[in-house]
């Protein structure tokens, strides 16, 4: 059985991107994010809310805020190591948190009538019987959370969205169990009644597995940008790519237009991502440069000339994608350069093997490959040349046949005299009199 890690340190990054649907219909950012980590790296917490866009859930980009500020809350005060059966108590404690906050916003901002002007006039009486009946329902959005330890990981999920776990092979797996009630848009939210029982849970001991390298978590307006399941677990390893190339600050950065770019020309939608990176484990760097990022060997000899090293790996600005679909993240593979074998000359090669018989030199075989080349696009095109001699001399004789048996046809080939345009008749404009001026 793996025994805990001596040292585990964990580094929590992330971005929110306004969605290029919600840009142009006038719509605010509906996702949010929060993340904490405690001095040195011991403990980590990181939060995603997705907030609901129908009509009945007009303050759902506060809910969400609201979301992702108390869940960062509750999980930074949980006890350690975390007892069985405690991620229910966290549950509770979040949703309680939310209902409370949700209760002091409205108290101190009422719905107003504008709001509800913005409502669709079709969905208007049933939107405003459902909030009367639930006021929390303007605020609906959805929850997705990641406590990391040294000893363990806590995962809490309400609602769509994606948390994926990637070893340190680039291998990525879901840890959180499937939710059946998840179709097309249908979700579970932070706004029902029933929303700490149907929180799902996931809790990883790291005495009896070794921590991820890295955790993402994101809204489902990412994994709507992809054509399959497939395309999207590619994240995984593409990511823990680009944070041994370039380290989690550049990555965090370069967000700004990762996601815009997965938006437009996916689902659209907002999109957030988080991410936990694993940066010590057992007092050992977890994400290493790759010596091809890294100076070169002192050692190293230069390469001949007609060798030249790859290009340093370029940072992507977006991943390109189609309709309903933004590719992953594009990672720069290193290229293995092979080594062409350099040709032996005659003169150096042993006395006791001299070339077989009749078998021709490397230069001489070149030259007459060279030849044979040439010779053959010659004859294509002598060809290409006949035929089309060919081809006009028919022409001229079927002419020539037809002047000669046929010279009616010539005439009625000639053109008609176009016929004198009709005579314009000459309008002449009265003026009307002005009232009062008749005889």
């Amino acid at each position: 059985m793996p025994q805990t890690p001596a040292k585990v340190v964990w580094g929590v990054y992330g971005d929110s991107s306004r969605g290029s649907s919600h840009l142009r219909n006038g719509l605010p950012n509906q996702d949010s994010i929060a993340r904490w980590a405690a001095p040195g790296g011991k403990q980590a917490v990181l939060a995603v809310s997705d907030g609901h866009g129908s009509a009945s859930h007009f303050r759902s980009d506060q809910g969400s805020r609201m979301g992702v500020d108390v869940a960062v809350a509750t999980l930074r005060g949980a006890p350690l190591p975390i007892p069985e059966g405690h991620a229910q108590v966290l549950a509770q404690a979040i949703v309680d948190s939310w209902r409370a906050a949700v209760a002091e916003h409205l108290a101190g901002n009422p719905f107003t009538d504008e709001e509800w002007a913005k409502v669709p006039a079709k969905e208007a009486a049933q939107a405003k019987a459902t909030v009367q009946a639930n006021p929390s329902v303007a605020y609906g959005a959805t929850l997705l959370c990641v406590l990391a330890t040294g000893s363990e990981i806590l995962f809490l999920q309400l609602g769509d969205g994606d948390i994926l776990c990637v070893d340190s092979s680039g291998g990525t797996t879901r840890p959180m169990p499937t939710d059946s009630r998840l179709i097309a848009n249908q979700t579970t939210s932070l706004c029902q009644a029933s929303a700490v029982q149907d929180f799902r849970v996931a809790h990883i001991s790291l005495s009896e597995a070794p921590p991820p390298a890295l955790i993402l978590v994101s809204s489902d307006g990412y994994s709507n940008s992809f054509q399959s399941e497939e395309d999207f677990l590619r994240l995984g390893p593409d990511y823990l790519e680009l944070l041994r190339t370039y380290g989690p600050e550049k990555v965090e950065a370069q967000l700004q237009k990762i996601l815009p770019e997965a938006s437009r020309k996916g689902s659209g939608d907002d999109i957030t991502l988080g991410f936990i990176q694993l940066v010590e484990d057992g007092g050992k760097p977890a994400i290493s440069v790759p010596q091809s990022a890294a100076a070169p060997a002192p050692a190293a000899a230069p390469p001949p000339a007609s060798q030249s090293s790859p290009p340093p790996a370029r940072m992507p600005e977006a991943p390109a994608t189609g309709v309903k679909r933004a590719q992953s993240v594009p990672v720069e593979t290193v290229r293995t350069v092979k080594q062409e074998p350099k040709p032996v000359s005659q003169a150096a090669m042993p006395a006791s093997q001299p070339p077989a018989a009749g078998r021709e030199t490397g230069s001489s075989s070149s030259e007459r490959l060279r030849v044979r080349a040439e010779n053959d696009r010659l004859r294509r095109k002598l060809f290409l040349l006949k035929v089309a001699l060919a081809g006009v001399f028919i022409l001229a004789l079927a002419g020539a046949g037809v002047a000669w048996w046929h010279p009616e046809w010539l005439g009625r080939m000639k053109s008609k005299p176009k016929p004198a345009p009709p005579a314009v008749k000459k309008v002449v404009h009265v003026p009307l009199l002005h009232p009062g001026s008749y005889v």
